[in-house]
């Protein structure tokens, strides 16, 4: 019994460490909501802009296809907008407190509180949930 507890004890602290390392930032994160030049987008109205450009003869697309973000437990970010904008970097986090980092070093800083990721850039604020 006490080797079990011990055992279990320690599978804790592991599980703590890797959190605390980013290991519970990790997943991937959809598309909630976004601000620019004024307007703002939800995950709702973003995805009517989508329909009405596929009945306009444009391809008919989803919010998540568009859209997508994911951490991974080793450090590592990757964004992809439209299938065309793909960034790839490395993030770190300090409390709530997250900075991704490009591979020529620029950096984009943002937030994540619980499921929640908000980054800015460029006068931009995207909203992620996990």
């Amino acid at each position: 019994m006490k080797k079990a507890v011990a055992v279990l004890m320690t599978v804790l602290v592991i599980a703590g460490a890797l959190i605390g390392c980013g290991g519970g930032a990790a997943g991937t994160y959809k598309f909630k909501s976004m601000s620019a030049s004024g307007v703002s987008y939800t995950r709702e109205t973003f995805q009517a802009l989508l329909d009405l450009a596929a009945g306009m003869g444009g391809e008919k697309l989803n919010v998540d296809d568009v859209m997508k973000f994911e951490l991974t437990n080793d450090g590592k970010f990757t964004m992809d907008i439209y299938g065309q904008d793909e960034a790839k970097g490395t993030y770190t986090l300090s409390g709530d407190k997250i900075t991704l980092t490009g591979p020529d070093g620029s950096s984009i800083d943002g937030t994540l509180k619980g499921n929640e990721l908000t980054l800015t850039m460029e006068g931009e604020t995207i909203v992620f949930e996990k």
